[in-house]
């Protein structure tokens, strides 16, 4: 019946299990499509119970399905698609290549059908084979790249497997960017750093191939400029199928480089003076610094066997991993310089400081450390033979410089290389050599900092010759330097050859010379040996205008050469032999010329010319030179002539070198009256008058004169001298020759007539003592002539009439016995002998005559007593002295006085015995002390010695000064108080005058009252004085900027040590209308000749010359106004 549903009279349940009838395989796509003859039930389909295999039974090769995505559920149809990594796993394998090696099996219990049964044993039947086989025609494609430069890897990655035997990595490019003419390098080649899997291919890059990425700078640096370029033919898929085409493909990552670049190797050639780095990464050359690299010869560092390069080595490479040094001249002379450094790779060490260089991204290099030195690759040697190329001659400096045209050993230098010549400077180029000079051999050799020049400096006479020569080295027509062969060497003992060289320059002297030393020889002749620069022309040796000083600076000890023996050059050292007189002028001169310490050289320009015509450099006072060398004198003075003056008892002994006067012993001279010493008289000593001097003049004892005046036996036209080495030394502590029976040069016989000394009068003793200057004859003695007075002109007056003569031999001293009727004569007498002050002698001129007939002469002015002795015995004066350049009054009492008892205002100096115009009663002392326990010296006052010249006919010599001291001025030692000498009768015993020269000290200028003070050290002569000698100057230099010289006197005040001037008007309106001058302290100074004014001594004042002159002590400045004098009216003319 229609519409009923009709149950089923038996049903018989599927108990088949489903049965794979066929399948087929896509490669292509991935697709696995199995039919089966019954539907199945897809929920139960198990992909992983699938193995494709190369066999039905037993194969080599299967694989086992992992995962795939099913389609067409519950059919008879199931399509399976495979995952990427089943896909790509199967075309890694040897199965599913074609029909041939495919095969399916399937397990048990991978699926079921509609009745929920399995395959059953379908699973151990042996494998299906595939119905249809699609194989693989699609090509690979490059999905992405990783370009890693730390680890050096190139990462690829496809979208399958790619067949890596057949991987061209050599054929992929990297690019800077997709444009045609971006920067570009195609590898050299890698190694796959891994095969376990075929579509991620990572490529290990070759250092080569680093080296130039990170060398190109904007190539692959970062990813921004790194893309990649590969051809098909670069690789396959295991289907055979080439590569699509990538042109351009930007890196996906980009991994930079940071590890430290390192230095592998490196290569020394000396030959080219190249140094070749290789780093195992590019380096940045614009950041190379050669001062980091350090060439030793061994793994640790030395002394002395080590080179650090300096600036001077620089590299031209461009960025990259070998970095070529080019060594400077310098740095490859230091090395080669260094023994056993650089002659094989194991001398030859590196080591590195990691500033030296970076890489491209600024990373320092890996420093190697002393110690851990890297040893070179290769050294190449230096096999090429050195040439000299040019030559200089430079006169001025005195060198000769060669170019090499490699750095060449100064050591090395030949200058006579045997047979094969000696290195000469010479006048031509090829023979004939008409003037030459072969260099003398020096050690002064240097290499210039260009590496390529040699120095040779010229020793003194080479230099100097050259420059004497008129036809040698003075143009460059006439010189030429000869080098023989092998006569330098570089440094790997390559010698040059043969070469005669044109000098390419040629550098004249245009510098005076100068001096460098010289040497004083005193030891004979003065030698004077000068020591200069270089060769003087002795033809233009000014020989005055040489100065000789003892301290520079000064001139406290200064000769000037007055002239010359003779002058000797030997090109530079210039001898001159100095006059006898100077010789002896500077052995006078106790400061100046007796050792190093105490000579000095100055001269000015104009002294002396080289052979150029250059003058020589002066030298300056205050620059003064110091002699180098001193010879002493060593010869002994030898006596040359003497001579004998009777009148003043002077002997005079001529040697012939400068004799020391303090060193003179009188008694080891002997006079003889005969040449053979038969009448002989040593002298017993003598008074040296003088200074050192060649000429020794020697005041005779007093004894000794009187002797020889009085021995008849030497009175005679003729007399010999004998003296011993003792006698005396020069002044260089040389003794004299000894000398025997050497006549004399002239002996002049005695015309002084004697006279009385000091005479003595004991009251006591009733004994006159009369002591002559020399031994008189006792037998013309006429004792009537003597007269005692009361003072120097006579006052009272007695004539001895009962003297009686004591003395029974010839003697200076005579002692005369005074009758007691003379006593008495004399006790008449109130102010006669009654002391010292009052008891004066005189005599006629016939009182007695000494051995040559000189009667005595007559005694006007009577000579006070020396001695007077009384009952009551009282101190008085004996003799007094005056000194005036010392301001010493010397008084000799007749005995011992005590010195702080002495009254000074009781003495007085006049300037006559009596009827005295000008008299100084002392106030107080500036100093006073004892000669002896009776001489008390007395140093006048500044007061009182001004007030003693200031008076013009007082103590202006002995006979003008008169000593007057008042009773007890001083108590001798038994406190009687010392005798009055109120009556002056004698004047001093020794009076020296002032020669010491007076001083301007100060002076003071008043334009407002036109005056000019002047203040000097002591008091002056106004008579004297000149003030035309004075020059107002505006500075102390030796050439002041403005000066004036006074032209009138003017009006000054009486005798002081003060001068008031009084300007005229011409003087004073010149100053006021200099305003260069005298408008301040500090431009008014004043210069005067010793013309200036005398003192009252007549003693010149020590002038000031210009460099120094006088500043003024305060200047008052013109504040007056100036005044209408006159004026003049000219009506003819019209002009007032």
């Amino acid at each position: 019946m229609a519409g009923f549903p009709l149950i089923v009279t038996e049903f018989i349940s599927d108990n088949l299990p489903p049965i794979l009838v066929n399948f087929t395989l896509n490669m292509n796509n991935g697709t696995l499509t199995l039919t089966y003859n019954e539907p199945i039930l897809f929920n139960t389909f198990q992909v992983t119970g699938i193995t494709i295999q190369s066999q039905p039974i037993s194969p080599d090769d299967s694989y086992e399905l992992t995962y795939g995505v099913i389609s067409n559920p519950n059919s008879l149809v199931v399509k399976i698609v495979l995952s990427g990594s089943d896909l790509n796993n199967i075309k890694k394998t040897n199965i599913a290549t074609s029909e041939l090696d495919t095969f399916i099996s399937l397990s048990a219990d991978m699926i079921r059908d509609s009745s929920i049964d399995t395959l059953g044993n379908l699973a151990t039947v042996n494998a299906v084979p595939v119905t249809e086989f699609i194989p693989d025609t699609t090509p690979p494609i490059l999905l992405n790249f990783i370009l890693d430069l730390f680890d050096e890897i190139l990462t690829l990655t496809f979208n399958e497997p790619i067949y890596l035997p057949e991987l061209n990595i050599n054929q992929l490019t990297l690019r800077s960017s997709c444009n045609l003419n971006s920067l570009n390098l195609t590898l050299s080649g890698g190694v796959i750093a891994s095969t376990s899997d075929s579509i991620v291919v990572p490529i290990s890059l070759l250092s080569s191939d680093i080296s130039l990425i990170v060398g190109t700078i904007g190539l692959a640096n970062d990813e921004s400029n790194s893309y990649i370029q590969i051809p098909s033919n670069t690789a396959r898929d295991y289907g055979y199928n080439n590569l699509t085409f990538v042109p351009c493909l930007k890196t996906g990552t980009h991994i930079a480089d940071s590890d430290r670049m390192i230095l592998l190797s490196f290569v020394l050639n000396i030959n080219s003076s190249k140094l070749t780095l290789t780093f195992d990464d590019a380096a940045n050359t614009a950041s190379f610094d050669a001062t980091g690299i350090t060439l030793q010869n061994s793994v640790t560092r030395t002394p002395d066997k080590f080179h650090t390069l300096t600036s001077t080595s620089q590299t031209s490479s461009v960025p990259g991993a070998i970095v070529v040094i080019d060594i400077s001249p310098a740095d490859l002379f230091a090395i080669n310089t260094i023994a056993d450094l650089g002659l094989s790779p194991n001398d030859t060490l590196l080591t590195i400081q990691a500033s030296t260089i970076d890489d491209l991204l600024g990373i320092d290099v890996l420093a190697i450390t002393d110690g851990n030195a890297l040893s070179a690759t290769q050294v190449i040697l230096d096999m090429q033979i050195p040439v000299a190329e040019l030559f200089k001659l430079n006169l001025q400096d005195g060198l000769i410089q060669i170019l090499f045209s490699e750095p060449v050993n100064p050591d090395s230098l030949i200058f006579d290389n045997g047979l094969a010549g000696s290195i000469t400077l010479q006048d031509s180029l090829s023979p004939p050599i008409s003037n030459s000079l072969s260099l003398t051999p020096t050690t002064n050799v240097r290499r210039e900092l260009d590496g390529l020049t040699i120095t040779i400096v010229l020793v003194q006479s080479d230099l100097d010759y050259i420059k004497t020569s008129a036809l040698l080295g003075t143009l460059l027509t006439n010189t030429f330097l000869f080098l023989p062969a092998g006569s330098i060497s570089d440094f790997s003992q390559n010698g040059i050859q043969e070469v005669t060289l044109s000098s390419s320059e040629i550098i004249g002297d245009d510098e005076g010379p100068f001096l460098i030393s010289f040497i004083f020889d005193i030891s004979d002749a003065a030698i004077l040996s000068l020591t200069f620069s270089e060769a003087v022309d002795p033809n233009t040796l000014n020989v005055t205008t040489i100065a000789l000083m003892n301290d520079p600076g000064r001139i406290s000890n200064e000769i000037i050469l007055s002239g010359a023996e003779s002058s000797l050059a030997i090109q530079s050292v210039l001898n001159i032999t100095l006059l006898d007189t100077d010789k002896y002028l500077l052995q006078q001169t106790r400061e100046l010329a007796t050792s190093t310490d105490d000579l000095y050289i100055t001269y000015p320009s104009i002294m002396i010319q080289d052979y150029s015509q250059n003058p020589v450099i002066p030298i300056l006072p205050d620059d003064a030179l110091q002699v180098s060398e001193f010879i002493p004198d060593a010869s002994n003075p030898q006596l040359q002539s003497f001579m004998l003056n009777l009148s003043n008892t002077v002997l005079s002994l001529t040697f012939n070198d400068v004799i020391d006067i303090n060193t003179l012993a009188s008694s080891e001279i002997s006079l003889h009256a005969d040449s053979v010493g038969i009448l002989s008289f040593n002298l017993t000593g003598g008074q040296p008058i003088g200074t050192d001097s060649e000429v020794v003049d020697i005041l005779l004892l007093f004894m000794d004169a009187n002797y020889i005046k009085s021995n008849p036996n030497f009175a005679q036209t003729t007399l010999y001298i004998s003296i011993l080495s003792t006698l005396a030394n020069d002044t260089t502590s040389n003794p004299v020759v000894p000398s025997s029976f050497l006549p004399s040069s002239v002996i002049i016989t005695d015309t002084i007539p004697p006279v009385i000394s000091s005479f003595n009068l004991n009251l006591n003793t009733t004994q006159l003592s009369l002591t002559f200057d020399e031994i008189i004859d006792i037998d013309t003695l006429n004792l009537s002539t003597l007269v005692i007075g009361s003072s120097p002109q006579g006052g009272e007056q007695y004539r001895f009439e009962y003297l009686s003569l004591l003395t029974t031999t010839n003697s200076y001293i005579v002692d005369v016995f005074i009758n007691p009727n003379d006593i008495l004569a004399l006790s008449m007498f109130n102010f006669l002998a009654t002391q010292k002050g009052n008891t004066f002698l005189f005599l006629d001129e016939d009182l007695v005559s000494d051995f040559n007939n000189n009667p005595s002469l007559e005694l006007t002015t009577g000579i006070q007593v020396n001695q007077f002795i009384r009952d009551t015995i009282r101190p008085y004066v004996i003799s007094y002295s005056l000194d005036l350049s010392t301001r010493e009054l010397s008084i000799f009492f007749s005995e011992a006085i005590q010195l702080d008892t002495l009254v000074l205002p009781s003495i007085s100096i006049q300037n006559a015995a009596t009827n005295s115009t000008s008299m100084l009663r002392l106030t107080s002392p500036l100093s006073l002390r004892y000669a002896n326990d009776s001489s008390p010296i007395i140093t006048l006052s500044d007061y009182d010695f001004n007030i003693l010249v200031s008076q013009l006919a007082l103590a202006v010599s002995d006979n003008t000064t008169y000593l007057i001291i008042n009773t007890g001025a001083v108590l001798d030692t038994s406190d009687n108080p010392s005798l009055p000498l109120t009556e002056p009768s004698f004047t001093p015993t020794v009076f020296t005058p002032d020669f010491i020269s007076p001083m301007l000290v100060e002076f003071t200028l008043d334009l407002n009252s036109d005056l000019l003070t002047l203040t000097f050290s002591e008091t002056i002569n106004l008579f004297t004085f000149d003030s035309k000698a004075i020059t107002l100057l505006s500075d102390k230099s030796f050439v002041p900027m403005t000066f004036y010289t006074l032209q009138l006197s003017g009006s000054f005040v009486n005798f002081s040590t003060v001068i008031e001037l009084h300007f005229f008007s011409q003087d004073i309106n010149a100053l006021k209308a200099d305003y260069l001058l005298a408008t301040s302290v500090d431009n008014t100074y004043v210069s005067h000749t010793d013309q200036l004014v005398k003192d009252m001594n007549n003693n010149l004042v020590v002038e000031r010359l210009l460099g120094d002159a006088l500043q003024v002590t305060d200047v008052i400045l013109d504040t007056t106004s100036p005044i209408l004098e006159r004026f003049f009216i000219d009506l003819e003319q019209g002009f007032v």
